[in-house]
């Protein structure tokens, strides 16, 4: 089973609290495959946290900035 998984603010750039739920969900389920979409204020936001190997993509998602760029069609 694949799992997208949302964290705002959190996971993987902030250590402590919802942070460490989300890095104990992924690790404590290795049977699926995960992707996560981090919502973050400017993209210059680096992880802290080492990606488990279960965890196939981070997707970073900043609010404010620069606006990516998007795919034709």
């Amino acid at each position: 089973m694949r799992i997208a998984l949302v964290s705002e603010g959190t996971y993987p750039y902030v250590t402590g609290g919802v942070s460490v739920w989300c890095d104990q969900l992924i690790r404590g389920l290795p049977e699926h495959r995960w992707e996560m979409v981090a919502l973050s204020v400017d993209g210059s936001e680096r992880p802290l946290w080492p990606a488990p190997p279960n965890l196939d993509r981070l997707t970073p998602l900043p609010l404010w900035g620069a606006r990516p760029a998007t795919r034709p069609g």
